[in-house]
């Protein structure tokens, strides 16, 4: 039987999207399958925003000759992109229709007729899921991990790894009681550095000794190998045993470290032997300043950067902007230019003017439309919201290349 799913229901949804009390318990939560079976709330609540998410990028429209993979898109405010523009304002950046007039050219009257028109075909896309019959790729079934890594923050930095290996090894010590597994270390007896979450890192190791601990060989082996002259360095574990009884808890470690930019690599030997190696980078986090006074946009861009070397830093003040640039330095500097009390054309102007902020490159996302201007303030790169992960990545490492090549230096993390 068809389910009943009309743009009040994809209104009630989308108008709670960040209230997962409110969210889990609308009407469009009961009608999907996918969100019908999910008792806990939070859980509820993030396959249901999730499938959101998925249904308003179906109606986004690609350039000809696009893959639908690729985050290149039409331009935003043009007719083809209307749909998408009208709610990704509305309910992701949480605008006014005062707003988004202003950023969409439009009156009012149309704002709503576009507004009603692309509820409608969300509502289509959402009723096809929930039948069964349905374009493209429906999302799949939850997957506690991967929301779980979504929704963590990364907080990179140096990371001292004697220190790490030693508290990762105190953790999983007492698995060893009662077991004829013995656990060997070698090369710890530096205190070289490396950039990672730290938090992150250690979980990853814990699980793989864990691993290495639970499959019940004689010993797991743990090498601290650091090179001289390179950027890298890694912790190999070598360990036997029941492989299969701890193979799915490795490919959640592997997972983990690689949604955070760790690579893991994991190796079966013969005679059930496996070999997992964690690659580390050695330097210094590259960090980005946000100014920015849309929280939606600032969560966006800290989920785009959550799994690479980039420190976040924020003020929704454009006010304090050339202050808090002066102290922090940071590498590059995101800046909005529809901000109340100051626009991100005079910040742009004032971070150029002072001699400590001056060669601090800057990128400007905005729905405004000005490259040209930007470029003549001196601004190094310059995106239209809303912006995809790919673009927003390729700019900043615009921005970082641009910089180190009037400061030149050993290559950063984002690189």
């Amino acid at each position: 039987m068809a389910q009943a799913i009309d743009r009040e229901v994809i209104r009630e949804a989308l108008e709670n999207l960040h209230d997962d009390v409110k969210l889990a318990g609308c009407k469009l939560a009961g009608l999907l399958p996918a969100t019908s079976g999910q008792a806990a709330i939070e859980e509820r609540a993030e396959v249901l925003r999730s499938l959101l998410l998925a249904a308003l990028e179906s109606v986004r429209p690609r350039r000809r000759g696009t893959a639908a993979s690729s985050p290149a898109a039409s331009r935003f405010g043009s007719a083809e992109s209307r749909s998408y523009d009208v709610l990704s304002l509305r309910y992701l950046e949480r605008l006014p229709v005062s707003r988004m007039e202003d950023e969409l050219a439009l009156g009012r009257r149309q704002i709503y007729r576009d507004l009603e028109e692309a509820e409608n075909r969300l509502a289509t896309v959402l009723s096809s899921w929930a039948n069964g019959a349905f374009e493209g790729t429906q999302p799949e079934q939850a997957d506690p991990l991967a929301q779980e890594l979504d929704a963590l923050a990364s907080y990179p930095a140096r990371v001292e790894l004697q220190r790490l290996v030693a508290e990762a090894i105190a953790l999983v010590e007492p698995l060893i009681a009662g077991r004829r597994t013995s656990l060997k270390v070698d090369r710890i007896g530096s205190s070289d550095l490396v950039l990672a979450d730290r938090a992150i890192l250690k979980q990853v190791l814990v699980q793989l000794l864990a691993c290495g601990i639970q499959a019940g060989g004689p010993a797991v082996e743990v090498l601290v190998d650091v090179p001289v002259d390179t950027a890298s360095a890694r912790i190999v574990l070598r360990f036997s045993g029941d492989l299969a009884g701890v193979e799915r808890r490795l490919a959640d470690a592997q997972r983990i470290a690689a949604a955070r930019g760790i690579v893991c690599q994991l190796r079966n030997e013969p005679a059930g032997n496996c070999e997992a190696t964690l690659w580390l980078q050695r330097g210094n986090p590259v960090s980005v300043l946000v100014i920015e006074d849309n929280p939606g946009a600032v969560e966006l861009y800290r989920r785009y950067l959550s799994a690479t070397g980039w420190q976040l830093h924020h003020t929704a003040d454009p006010r304090a902007a050339r202050e808090i640039a002066a102290e922090t330095r940071p590498d590059v500097i995101v800046l909005d230019i529809m901000m109340p009390r100051l626009d991100g054309w005079s910040v742009l102007q004032s971070l150029r003017q002072s001699p400590t902020t001056a060669e601090i490159p800057v990128l400007i996302c905005s729905v405004v439309e000005q490259p040209e201007l930007a470029a003549a303030l001196g601004a190094e790169a310059y995106l239209t919201k809303p912006v995809a992960q790919g673009e927003f990545l390729v700019a900043l490492r615009s921005c970082l290349e641009r910089r180190n090549r009037l400061r030149p230096g050993p290559p950063q993390a984002g690189e």
